[in-house]
């Protein structure tokens, strides 16, 4: 018998890389599962509603971490009914062109190919074991589902989709999430097209209903999470492939005391100083700049705050920028002045005020509040 030699041993752990992830990442998420639900029971009589919702989470999340950058392995909302009973499309993604390899009826988990089934639920009642049954179903569609396909990747490097869908399928685990899917069931005000393919709107946001009644969505292509009225933080902010840092932020938006997240604020005119903060309430930092009358901008500062500083300056901006007004107007038309503009974003909502040569009445005391939390001048 011939030996493996170490080329040929680095090319297959290549080969296997994004496998060997979701193998790590399903593992970590059936533990999650096993810790929240304890002595798991699975009968067809006894299944816990929300733990058949997981497991089903679970089985996209492991087919889209597998299979989708290397091979384009993708899953597409086909049909959404009523409690969201729909079913997806299990697809291969070749350029602009879309192949359909099965479909995955949710209400019932079943895999469908034209002439054979896969009943995911009733291995699940013969196994009572929910890794044993995953690792099954992949077995499924390795031999079944992918058979014959003639892989010519172009491995996709957009590490976004991956990560967004492993910090929802996680949270579902954890409970601080009631459900998610591709595609809003609802009208956002955001969005302005009106399509509706198959019953389900906007397939590219995901939907997600949190455990305090709130909806956010999160755009499939950018990672950005939005409101129902708009965009809320950028992917950068919010998780950046970091699945804890999106985790950390999940569990923010799911809780229910309305708590800052962002805030980015600027001031200043034509012939002085302004000033510009970015404050980052989850990881208490600061970014400060500086500009002088003419423009010219001093180099960047960023600040780390300290925990007690963040959650103070937190508390104490929050109470005062959420009464303000989107807008204020001078009594006396002024053509050059000082402008201002205060963002604030919350687990809850987006709060957005400026103007020009006016101010809200506790104005003064927003700047102090501001200066002390962050060692530096606004004003």
């Amino acid at each position: 018998m011939e030996t493996l030699d170490i080329e040929e041993y680095f090319s297959m752990v290549k080969e296997n890389e994004y496998y060997n992830r979701a193998l790590c990442r399903t593992n970590l998420n059936i533990n999650i599962l096993i810790k929240r639900f304890g002595e798991i029971t699975i009968s067809e009589n006894n299944m816990e509603a929300g733990l058949e919702n997981c497991f089903r989470a679970v089985i996209w999340n492991h087919i889209i971490q597998a299979y989708y950058k290397r091979n384009r392995i993708d899953i597409i909302p086909e049909s959404c009914g009523d409690m969201y009973g729909y079913f997806v499309k299990i697809v291969q993604r070749q350029g602009k062109t879309i192949k359909h390899l099965a479909n995955f009826t949710s209400g019932s988990l079943r895999i469908d190919l034209l002439d054979e089934s896969y009943e995911i639920i009733d291995e699940l009642y013969k196994e009572k074991d929910l890794l044993v049954t995953l690792f099954k179903t992949m077995n499924f569609i390795d031999n079944k589902v992918l058979k014959g396909l003639e892989f010519k990747p172009k491995v996709i490097t957009d590490e976004k989709y991956l990560s967004v869908y492993q910090v929802l399928t996680m949270a579902m685990c954890m409970g601080v999430i009631d459900f998610w899917i591709l595609g809003a069931t609802s009208n956002p005000k955001f969005i302005l097209s009106k399509e509706n393919k198959y019953g389900m709107l906007y397939l590219n946001y995901f939907e997600i209903k949190l455990i305090n009644n709130r909806t956010c969505y999160i755009e499939r292509k950018s990672g950005d999470i939005y409101n129902s009225e708009g965009k809320m933080l950028d992917y950068d902010m919010w998780c950046k492939d970091n699945i804890g840092q999106g985790i950390k932020t999940v569990i923010r938006f799911s809780e229910n005391e309305e708590r800052s997240s962002l805030l980015i604020a600027s001031i200043g005119g034509y012939f002085g100083t302004s000033y510009e903060i970015k404050i980052d309430f989850f990881k208490a930092t600061c970014e400060y700049s500086v500009f002088n009358k003419d423009l010219e901008e001093k180099p960047k500062t960023l600040l780390k705050l300290t925990k007690t500083k963040t959650e103070n300056l937190s508390n104490s901006i929050q109470g005062i920028v959420t009464n303000w007004d989107k807008n204020y107007e001078a009594e006396d038309t002024i053509l050059d002045g000082t402008s201002w503009s205060v963002n604030l974003v919350t687990n809850f909502n987006v709060y957005n005020s400026s103007a020009s040569n006016a101010y809200p009445e506790d104005w003064d005391k927003f700047c102090k509040l501001i200066s002390k939390g962050i060692g530096k001048v606004f004003k």
